[in-house]
């Protein structure tokens, strides 16, 4: 299970932080602060919590994490030539 956050969207309701305060706290501009990008199985409930009560959306949750530097199609960027 992998979380992601846009911290642009939050709107600082703190929902996330109640529902699950292992995986999200709040900073003092009261904006989500992710704790924990990958959490263990056993909070899955409490994510999905989360995730329902972000009155913004701003909180997704996936299988797996994401590819870093993925295009609009979900690929890696080729590698440079030699």
């Amino acid at each position: 299970m992998h979380v992601t956050v846009d911290e642009d969207l939050c709107c600082g309701a703190g929902q996330c932080a109640l529902a699950a305060p292992e995986v999200f706290a709040q900073r003092e501009d009261r904006t989500v602060m992710l704790l924990q990008p990958a959490p263990q199985e056993q909070h899955r409930d409490a994510v999905l919590d989360a995730v329902g009560s972000c009155p913004k959306g701003a909180i997704t949750l996936s299988d797996a994490a994401p590819v870093p530097f993925a295009d609009a199609a979900g690929e890696a960027p080729a590698a440079p030539p030699a």
